[in-house]
């Protein structure tokens, strides 16, 4: 009897099982596209033509002609699939090819895709710089050197299938891998993304595409009715006694010991977002400060999320070796100068804005602005995440109100009176929605302009505070989240999670 109980309960036990299985199927299956593409709704075989149509195992061979883009396109879009290309490049063939070979693939590879760009290259000082379209970011993988062609050659694959592991099979979908001394002529979008479903042509590495998105579509009906947990669930600002921890309009102060990251992470995986981290390293800041901050940034800064970093240069000679982890990308954009502004950091946000409308709009959720003057000393997690980020200043913090350096002349477009003001936010670090972001730049250059026009000249960091006093950030980082130094630390500094370098600003 006691084993036939066990048994009737284990059968229960499939049988919810089963219904719970089938419940949340026959939700994906309403609400999403789960069926894969058939062959026979994009691949138009054109009888008339002499060339052979398909395989003896009854693969599609792609001609021009022969397949419908609207229907791949439709298709692969409501995907959102992200699509690596690898190139290996070594000796003379970096300095004959890897150039054109990049310019090319930016230009007609998987255009409208998100794509990552792979480059094995034995010497990262010969790599050639460009500009990247939207929706292309690159990572850079330094190889040894070999003699033999036959070194090299085994090199390459075992270099590969080492980073596939490590690195690649996180980040992308479809995988091609090509030599470098070819040139992209034409679009080469969904016919190429067939190649690799059916490993044809090209030596494409065997992915696991298929488990991702089944993994996905699970997830999906969770997804569906995910929504932002609520501050309390989070935020604890009782445990933190010792500290202000909620503004005046009820925003948060993180503080370490305040916030659940593990609540937010439940949250946050499941939206798959991507944040970008764009970096002043123009102007003043030197080569030893961008390294210091990229390498610092690569191991703190949102660990297992997608991270995209922007880096802002004068100069692509500005640019040190950058060794990414998993989930990590970067693309190199130039400054233009302009005569008419002296101004450094006007010159510097007129160049991210127009950046973020060709660029990085199209690429992240959420964007964090950063000097390069900066070290991370521990985890920058997904509690900083939020609407509008602002970072209260580590020099002016414990200092009364009224001594603040805010801009008292009646007449700059940064004026805030003396008998108002709430905190002083410090301009090496501020964040939010791609939007946020965008509004902030863009009211700071109205502001500049204006006072340019009546004859005044005053900081960025002024013009910050000026907006966040007319609109209030919804999360505030406490100084912890930036803290000088050269300071001693108070009692109230439990954790210093990025070091400000402010020797020589």
């Amino acid at each position: 009897m006691r084993h036939k109980r066990i048994t009737i309960q284990f059968l229960l036990l499939l049988l919810f099982l089963w219904a719970l299985h089938r419940k949340y199927y026959h939700l994906r299956s309403v609400n999403t596209q789960t069926e894969e593409l058939k062959l026979s709704d994009w691949f138009l075989p054109n009888a008339s033509r002499p060339m052979k149509m398909t395989t003896n195992w009854s693969a599609p061979i792609v001609w021009h002609g022969t397949y419908n883009e609207v229907v791949l396109e439709d298709y692969y879009t409501s995907h959102k699939i992200t699509v690596g290309l690898t190139v290996f490049s070594v000796g003379r063939y970096t300095n004959h090819y890897l150039h054109t070979f990049l310019s090319s693939a930016d230009r007609f590879f998987m255009v409208g895709q998100k794509v990552i760009i792979y480059v094995l290259i034995d010497d990262f000082f010969k790599m050639p710089w460009l500009e990247l379209s939207p929706l292309r970011s690159i990572k850079i993988f330094e190889i040894r050197r070999e003699k033999r062609w036959q070194d090299i050659s085994m090199m390459r694959m075992k270099t590969i299938s080492e980073h596939i592991v490590d690195h690649i099979q996180y980040e992308v979908d479809f995988l091609f891998c090509m030599d470098v001394d070819q040139i992209f002529r034409l679009n080469i979008k969904w016919k190429m993304l067939l190649l690799i479903a059916f490993a044809l042509s090209l030596m494409v590495i065997k992915h696991h595409f298929r488990i991702k998105k089944y993994l996905q579509k699970i997830n999906l009906c969770w997804d569906q009715e995910a929504e932002e947990p609520q501050l309390s669930k989070w935020f604890n600002p009782k445990k933190r006694p010792d500290v202000i921890t909620t503004t005046g309009w009820l925003a948060p102060v993180i503080w370490q010991g305040t916030y659940d990251r593990q609540v937010l992470e439940k949250y946050y995986k499941r939206l798959n977002i991507t944040i970008g981290l764009a970096v002043d390293a123009s102007g003043k800041f030197s080569y030893q400060d961008l390294q210091q901050f990229i390498q610092s940034a690569n191991k703190h800064f949102m660990i297992g999320y997608n991270v995209i970093f922007y880096i802002l240069v004068d100069s692509f000679s500005r640019v040190p070796p950058i060794v990414l982890g998993p989930l990590r990308t970067f693309k190199v954009f130039l400054i233009f100068r302009d005569s008419m502004w002296e101004d450094l950091n006007f010159i510097y946000m007129k160049n991210l804005h127009d950046y973020i409308i060709t660029h990085i709009q199209h690429e992240v959720n959420f964007l964090f602005i950063m000097t390069a003057n900066q070290i991370f000393k521990d985890d920058f997690g997904v509690e900083t995440l939020g609407k509008s980020v602002a970072q209260l200043s580590a020099w002016w913090y414990f200092k009364n109100v009224k001594n603040f350096p805010y801009e008292r002349r009646s007449k700059s477009a940064a004026f805030i009176p003396f008998e108002e003001g709430d905190f002083y936010y410090h301009s090496a670090i501020f964040g939010g929605t791609v939007q946020e972001v965008l509004d902030l730049i863009t009211e700071y250059q109205k502001g500049a302009i204006q006072d340019t026009k009546n004859g005044l000249s005053s900081t960025y960091e002024r013009h910050l505070n000026k907006y966040f006093f007319i609109k209030k950030p919804t999360k505030l980082l406490s100084p912890e989240y930036n803290w000088d130094p050269s300071f001693r630390i108070p009692p109230q500094i439990k954790c210093v999670k990025i070091a400000w370098q402010s020797k020589g600003v």
